[in-house]
């Protein structure tokens, strides 16, 4: 479903996309899909070190 969802498209690395295809076909999962974990990963650490730090510098919000 692509409801509650906006698009994103943004420049990268030829060298790092060229990666994430391979990790991609060798997960069988797409580009987009690969994309997203990584960024919630990321988000989700942002956060974690944030709590740990106690400086909350992006206000919570239930995305996941």
């Amino acid at each position: 479903s692509m409801s509650n969802r906006t698009i994103s498209v943004f420049s990268c690395p030829t060298a790092l996309y060229d990666e994430v295809k391979i990790i991609s076909k060798q997960e069988m999962i797409s580009v987009s899909a690969f994309c997203r974990m990584a960024v919630k990963s990321m988000v989700q650490d942002y956060r974690n070190n944030a709590v740990q730090s106690e400086e909350p510098h992006l206000e919570s919000a239930s995305v996941f």
